[in-house]
């Protein structure tokens, strides 16, 4: 089953669709800066089969379109977990499990400080902590090309080369490449200066929520950063897929799908434990 709506917000209209069994539990997609929902086209049908899945465009991706053409509001992790939230109470969904890659792995950490109640794991694609080494020398040449040098349409393609570089990664660059162009200029510009933000990281003290870290062994970027993230969860597991980049779900799509739904089904089972715990402490 299929179903697209739309959820309003205070400045956008967020384009939504809503996949899988209603009556199994909520599975929340977050694609990352520059995609959009069809980042996730290789993982819906495995997903679908288990869990009621409901992905969406960020903020000036995809479909998700402006209420007005000026949009003087300044971009913010906070910002854009509380869209997700938005679109959560829209639903009438009080919990569920999130999935995200590349920089939507931020906005997942993000709303597990100021809502991790909302959350009942986390699985993790690509997963962005902060710059440093080789990405932190990447994303100075790209800053400074872009305010020196490079229109945003000419930096995109670039930039997917400078973080996606092998040949498995084609058709992650071409999708990036892709979607990116959809970006009109202010909401590039208004995305990029969020990266100035990865302080998330920074706040984060013991999260306690069950998360799965997937990462691809040719993610130079972010792959030694992501090893930051188990000594602040206690509660997470991490694996590295063999051939694949920094958006591994899809340069290994079938490896990915079952390490996700395993580890998703095993965190649906523990809290359908826990519901019955609860019912029947009601009952006594």
């Amino acid at each position: 089953m299929k179903r697209v709506t739309e959820t309003l917000q205070k400045h956008y209209r967020h384009h939504i669709e809503i996949h899988g069994k209603p009556d199994r539990d909520w599975l929340i997609l977050i694609h990352g800066a520059g995609g959009s929902s069809k980042s996730w086209y290789k993982q819906l049908a495995a997903f679908a089969e288990h869990f009621h899945v409901l992905v969406y465009d960020l903020r000036g991706h995809g479909k998700t379109a402006a209420l007005n053409e000026h949009d003087e509001e300044e971009y913010s992790f906070h910002l854009i977990a509380q869209d997700l939230l938005s679109i959560m109470d829209q639903h009438h969904i009080r919990s569920a499990h999130l999935c995200g890659c590349s920089l939507g792995t931020v906005v997942m950490q993000e709303l597990s400080l100021i809502a991790p109640e909302r959350i009942d794991s986390m699985v993790m694609a690509g997963a962005v902590t902060k710059f440093h080494g080789w990405s932190k020398l990447l994303y100075m040449i790209a800053r400074y090309l872009l305010v020196h040098i490079l229109s945003k349409d000419q930096l995109y393609p670039l930039m997917a080369y400078m973080f996606m570089p092998f040949k498995l990664a084609r058709g992650s660059r071409r999708l990036f490449i892709r979607e990116s162009k959809k970006l009109c200029p202010d909401v590039f510009y208004k995305w990029w200066r969020l990266t100035y933000q990865f302080t998330i990281y920074h706040r984060l003290k013991e999260m306690r929520i069950p998360t799965l870290i997937v990462m691809g062994e040719y993610d130079y970027s972010f792959l030694s950063g992501s090893y930051l993230l188990l000594k602040k969860c206690p509660n997470a597991t991490h694996h590295v897929l063999e051939r694949a980049g920094h958006v591994c779900n899809m340069d290994q799509p079938r490896a990915f799908n079952k390490l996700a739904v395993e580890f998703l089904l095993g965190q649906s089972g523990a809290k359908s434990v826990v519901r019955e715990e609860e019912a029947f402490h009601l009952l006594a």
